[in-house]
């Protein structure tokens, strides 16, 4: 689950604002995830959709959109994180690229490790092993009450 503020720092409003995000190759943009805050959902919320795109006519200065979507790990992937930006254009401002808050660098994608969770195997028994567990159960139960007799 991500979510992307953005904000309108400009004394003057952000006009004819589109947002649109880059995602990692080891992701996959969840088709119907995407909510906003303002502006309208362009594309992103259909069934088939691969990304998603937000319209906004106008953002007043000091005013916040908040944007969500969801995105799913490619499930063969080897890496050990993944990399995601969004990007912000207007009518009146040059591209804009989101910034990783949890860093100092100006204009840096957000990066997520990614951990694998360890599944240990649970044993089982065939057949055969569930017959001889039976087995040595019955022996042992009889061995028992054979002490009480």
């Amino acid at each position: 689950a991500y979510t992307l503020e953005i904000h309108c720092t400009s004394a003057t409003a952000a006009t004819g604002l589109a947002i649109t995000p880059h995602l990692d190759p080891n992701l996959h943009f969840a088709p119907g995830s995407v909510t906003t805050t303002a502006g309208t959902i362009t594309t992103g919320n259909g069934p088939s959709d691969t990304s998603f795109r937000i319209d906004v006519a106008t953002l007043a200065p000091g005013a916040s959109i908040t944007v969500t979507f969801d995105a799913v790990i490619e499930p063969t992937t080897t890496a050990k994180s993944v990399a995601t930006q969004g990007f912000t254009a207007g009518t009146n401002f040059p591209l804009d690229a989101s910034d990783d808050p949890a860093t100092p660098a100006p204009g840096d994608p957000t990066v997520t490790p990614i951990s694998v969770p360890l599944v240990t195997e649970i044993p089982t028994l065939n057949t055969w092993g569930l017959l001889a567990l039976m087995l040595s159960l019955a022996c042992a139960g009889t061995a028992f009450l054979w002490r009480f007799r």
